[in-house]
Order: structure tokens, then C-alpha cells, then sequence
């Protein structure tokens, strides 16, 4: 796939779109990129205009250097940029995060969304998790980025993916990628000041939250939490799959989430 650029707010944000009909956004997950979403973007273009970006800092998009932004204001300019006046939203971990804050600063925008093994704003990592995320972040800075790569892939966020042999090595080469900035330059990931986590609550979207049954806690969690607070909200555990539950089982969260947009689309 033939990527394009896209100069808004203030930055160069990279794009991949196919397909035509309604418009399906994928956020990727911190650390990845577009090619995280490989087993999905071909599927939904046959039948969505689906549109797979780079966050800033991430992939081919610009680094974030000292710039003020949020991900928000960003993805609001890549679809002002598209013509796309309202959207279903998938995302994954700070893809699921950017996308919940997103609806609540730009209603409008949303159709529908699907947060995927997401960060809710407002909610703390379990301690185990976040004690291993300040030893990546100390590593980063002592002994360079690809040591921190290593002990962040080998962390237990992706304990289930190690375990399939073919998965490991693709997060391994996208991951490998990453410049690892936002540790190293201590980059917060979002900027969005959302603040409470029950501010989910006005949140009036048709929303399909998916989780892998082998995820760390936080991240069910959040997904009962939103499921509690956002009315209507759908919940669905991909079994055996870990927090990359769209690249542990693509088939299985492919049929359910075509499933929720063609009920969505239906109405």
C-alpha cells in the first residue's frame, strides 16, 4: 500500500486509505504503527473507506520534538484534511485512549467507536505494570533504545504474543522501529486534559469495547468501566488472545467488529 502525507496542524502526519462507503479510522497502539493493523485494513476496505494514520511521533509521522499538541487536535485536522465529517473509530491501548478523548472534545466527529484492550484517561496502571514501564523508561535512558525495546517486548503487557513464535517477530519489527522519544525525552503519549474517568459516562455513541482474555487487569477493567458507564456500550472477550487482541486472533475480532459497524450502519 502507497501511503500519502498530510500537512496539518502544524505537523506531517502519514496516512494509508482504501476503500469507499463509510469511513472507518484505525488508531494504532504506543510503541506501533500502521502495520499493526494489517490483518484488518484489506478486510474493512472491501466493504468501508477505511483509514489507517501515524500518530504523531510514531511510524513515518513527524516526531514530536518540543511541540504543544494533543492526538486529538491531530486526528481532527487528518479528517478535516479528508473531508470526513464523522467517523467510526477503532483503537487499540493509547489508541483506545486517543480515541475515547476524542469523542469527548469532538462528538460530532464520531459515529461509533471501538476501543480495543484501551487506556481509559483518568485511570492509574496496575502497579506491576507500571513499575516495569519506569524500569523501560530508566533503561531508555541508560543503555539506549534498542535495550529498552527488548525489555519493553519481553514485558508482561505482551506475555500471551510472546508466546506465538510468528506474532513476536512482527511486534519485533514494528516495534523496532519505534525511536522511543517519548521515554527517553520523557514526551507525555497524550496531552488531552479529560481528567475524571467518569467523564465517560456523556459519552452517547454507539460504542463496542473488545478486550483479549488474556490482558493484564487494568485493561479489563477499564473495559467493565466502560461498559458500566457509557449507556448502550457492547463488550466482547476475544479468548486466548493477549493485549494485541487484533493481531492474536484478526478473524475472530474481524467477524465481531464488521458485525457491531453493520449494525451501527443498519440504523
Amino acid at each position: 500500500m502507497a501511503g500519502q502525507f498530510a500537512e496539518v496542524n502544524g505537523t506531517r502526519l502519514y496516512y494509508e486509505e482504501a476503500g469507499v462507503g463509510e469511513p472507518v479510522i484505525f488508531v494504532h497502539g504506543f510503541s506501533l504503527d500502521t502495520r499493526m493493523w494489517d490483518t484488518q485494513f484489506d478486510v474493512f476496505a472491501q466493504r468501508y473507506r477505511t483509514i489507517r494514520y501515524d500518530a504523531r511521533g510514531f511510524g513515518k509521522s513527524a516526531r514530536i520534538g518540543d511541540a504543544t499538541f494533543t492526538h486529538g487536535d491531530d486526528l481532527k485536522a487528518l479528517l478535516d484534511h479528508l473531508g470526513i465529517e464523522s467517523a467510526s473509530l477503532i483503537g487499540l491501548s493509547m489508541g483506545g485512549r486517543i480515541i475515547i478523548e476524542f469523542t469527548l472534545t469532538y462528538l460530532d466527529y464520531v459515529t461509533s467507536l471501538v476501543p480495543v484492550d484501551a487506556a481509559v484517561p483518568g485511570t492509574d496502571r496496575q502497579p506491576d505494570f507500571q513499575a516495569a514501564m519506569d524500569s523501560i523508561i530508566n533503561t531508555s535512558k541508560t543503555k539506549g533504545r534498542e535495550a529498552a525495546i527488548h525489555e519493553w517486548l519481553t514485558c508482561l503487557l505482551f506475555e500471551a504474543e510472546g508466546e506465538r513464535p510468528a506474532l513476536a517477530a512482527e511486534l519485533a519489527r514494528t516495534v523496532g522501529d519505534y525511536s522511543c522519544e517519548h521515554w527517553i525525552d520523557d514526551i507525555e503519549v497524550s496531552t488531552f486534559e479529560i481528567g475524571d474517568p467518569n467523564r465517560i459516562s456523556t459519552i452517547d455513541r454507539p460504542t463496542f469495547v473488545v478486550v483479549g482474555e488474556r490482558d493484564l487487569r487494568q485493561f479489563h477493567e477499564n473495559a467493565d468501566l466502560m461498559l458500566r458507564q457509557i449507556d448502550g456500550a457492547e463488550k466482547f472477550i476475544i479468548l486466548g488472545a493477549g493485549h494485541m487482541s487484533n493481531m492474536c486472533e484478526p478473524e475472530v475480532f474481524n467477524d465481531a467488529v464488521l458485525a457491531f459497524l453493520e449494525k451501527v450502519y443498519a440504523k
